[in-house]
C-alpha cells in the first residue's frame, strides 16, 4: 500500500531504511533463515533493538514507527524493546 525497501540480510551489515519507510513501516516479511536486529534511535534516551527471526511476518507490525535501521549483529549498546 505504500513504499518498500529490501534488505539483504545474507549479505549482512547495518543498513539504514530509506526515506519512504523510515519509522513507517507497516509490515515486513523476513524471507531469510537468518537472525537481524531492528534499531530505534529515539531522540531521547537509549537506543532499542528489536529480533526478527528468519520467517518472521507481521501484516500490523507494532514497530512501525520506529524502525530506523536494521543490522544482523546485536548491538550492545541497545536496549530490547
Amino acid at each position: 500500500m505504500g513504499g518498500g525497501w529490501c534488505y539483504d540480510a545474507n549479505r549482512g551489515g547495518y543498513a539504514e531504511l530509506d526515506n519512504a519507510v523510515r519509522r513507517n513501516a507497516k509490515s515486513f516479511s523476513s524471507q531469510v533463515n537468518r537472525t537481524a536486529y531492528v534499531l530505534h534511535f529515539p531522540r531521547s534516551g537509549p537506543c532499542l533493538q528489536r529480533t526478527v527471526y528468519g520467517g518472521d511476518y507481521s501484516e500490523n507490525w507494532e514497530w512501525a514507527d520506529k524502525v530506523d535501521a536494521i543490522d544482523t549483529t546485536p548491538h550492545s549498546d541497545c536496549q530490547p524493546g
